[in-house]
């Protein structure tokens, strides 16, 4: 009589072993379903940090950019302002807000008409703003500034440019 018990036993745990078996294969083959949905929740996740993270270094790296081409542009005017000669005119192409910086950089570098290595950049405070002042060129007579005032580009004439003292230039802005 103990065999049987056995068998029976031994039955039910064939059984639950099969069952246990099948559950087995079931979750085996369930499983890289889920892993492969924990997998790509991860993968997604960790690409969208990746371009978070690139956006912000590419935001950096802009900002970065467009500080030092501002810096180098804003000590290249400083430059030649101190050796230009007083009584030569120079045109105020335009003025922009400090607070547009950015804009006015990346127009210059990359849609301004005239030669930027004539073109010159100023930092204006005053009591209650803060502007950036354009320039261009060095001209040795008024003539010669109103001949180049004439034959500028219409997206710079919209600006209503005007020729301006390399004395009173250098007598404000160093």
């Amino acid at each position: 009589m103990v065999q049987p018990v056995e068998v029976v036993v031994q039955e039910e745990v064939k059984v639950v072993v099969q069952e246990e078996s099948d559950m087995a294969q079931a979750e085996a083959v369930n499983a890289p379903v889920e892993e492969d949905r924990i997998l790509q929740n991860a993968l997604d996740q960790a690409a969208s940090s990746v371009a978070l993270a690139t956006e912000t270094s590419a935001d950096l790296d802009l900002t970065a950019d467009y500080d030092r081409w501002l810096n180098a542009k804003l000590q290249q005017s400083r430059d030649w302002l101190s050796q230009a000669n007083r009584n030569n005119v120079s045109i105020q192409v335009f003025v922009r807000s400090k607070s547009a910086v950015r804009e006015l950089v990346y127009y210059l570098r990359n849609e301004w008409p005239l030669d930027l290595s004539e073109t010159y950049l100023y930092e204006v405070n005053t009591d209650d703003r803060s502007i950036y002042r354009v320039f261009y060129s060095e001209f040795d007579s008024l003539s010669g500034g109103r001949n180049q005032l004439e034959r500028l580009p219409e997206s710079v004439k919209r600006n209503s440019p005007y020729l301006h003292s390399v004395y009173r230039m250098q007598k404000a802005l160093l």
